[in-house]
């Protein structure tokens, strides 16, 4: 899942999740309870003017996404993380 109520919600049920994590941090936002995996990939912007609490608005408007590229994170990496669970 990504950074969402989803994980909250898991963390609320004790429930183990892996969780991808863009524009947010885990340290602030996670728990520890998840498997937090972070983007190696820089933004090409270091903010937006726009974005009120956070470095960018990840509500989904494609205009201000702030990478050069759509793979984000290793795939395999992320099914060998849920395998793991």
């Amino acid at each position: 899942m990504i950074d969402s109520f989803s994980q909250h919600a898991a963390a609320a049920f004790g429930l183990k999740s892996v969780v991808c994590w863009i524009g947010n941090e885990p340290s602030v936002l996670g728990y520890g309870l998840h498997t937090n995996l972070k983007t190696m990939v820089q933004p090409v912007y270091d903010t937006y003017h726009s974005s009120y609490l956070e470095d960018f608005d990840i509500s989904g408007h494609p205009v201000q996404y702030p990478y050069a590229t759509l793979k984000l994170f290793d795939t395999q990496e992320i099914i060998n993380q849920v395998l793991a669970l």
